[in-house]
């Protein structure tokens, strides 16, 4: 495995694992490498215009962040 060729990742907490493999993943597939459909496009401005007119529904990052800490404990 990779993982028992850098001693140092025994070390990392569960938090500072998953940052480490969001910056792997934005290393190899950076923002430039996406390419969406158009349906992709339409879809996602769907979803920013439903959120946008209906922000009562919509959950604040803070929360979802802090609920998923919780319930993985990292």
């Amino acid at each position: 495995m990779i993982k028992e060729k850098i001693p140092a990742l025994n070390s990392l907490s569960k938090d500072e694992k998953l940052r480490l493999a969001g910056e792997l993943w934005s290393e190899v597939f950076g923002e430039e490498d996406i390419e969406l459909t158009d349906a992709q496009k339409e879809e996602l401005e769907r979803r920013i215009r439903y959120a946008e007119e209906h922000p009562e529904e919509m959950t604040p990052w803070e929360a979802v962040r802090d609920e998923l800490k919780k319930k993985y404990d990292v």
